[in-house]
């Protein structure tokens, strides 16, 4: 539903709603059913464009409900890697929302978050995010970069 609708708005509403329920249910059972189901989408889609309306539920329901944070470190390691891969996508609005779930799921995980990820994708996490810093232009993509850079690189401290 997220990346077939086309409204802005219905898409706002349609996230709203999801992580309200997602929020009420407080069980994991919901949680790594919508985790799998996003977890498909995002490898059955051919349009990394097309991830946008998904990446900003992500860092809505990490935001939201910060207890996601864990299970998704250590159970969906090849959904962080997408992660990874979309900061490699030339359009900022879409690197500003990927940079957004890390920022939200490294803050929510607190001091040892980082520590859970697998050394590899936390290694490449740095550069990508040292690069989209670097060749950023838009206001809130710096400002999102930045603030995760200094996050992590102060955990990794």
């Amino acid at each position: 539903m997220l990346q077939s609708e086309e409204d802005p708005v219905t898409v706002e509403k349609v996230d709203q709603v999801l992580v309200q329920l997602l929020l009420e249910f407080q069980n994991e059972l919901p949680f790594h059913f919508v985790l799998d189901k996003v977890h498909k989408q995002l490898n059955d889609q051919l349009s990394v464009k097309r991830f946008l309306p998904t990446f900003n539920f992500l860092g809505n329901l990490l935001k939201t409900v910060p207890n996601v944070a864990q299970s998704l470190l250590t159970q969906y390691v090849p959904l962080l890697d997408l992660l990874c891969s979309a900061l490699v996508y030339p359009d900022e609005v879409l690197k500003t929302s990927v940079v957004n779930v890390w920022l939200q799921l490294l803050r929510t995980s607190g001091d040892t978050g980082a520590q859970y990820l697998p050394i590899a994708t936390r290694d490449r996490l740095c550069i990508l995010l040292l690069q989209t810093l670097n060749s950023a232009s838009s206001a809130q993509l710096i400002k999102n970069s930045a603030g995760e850079k200094i996050y992590i690189l102060w955990i990794e401290v």
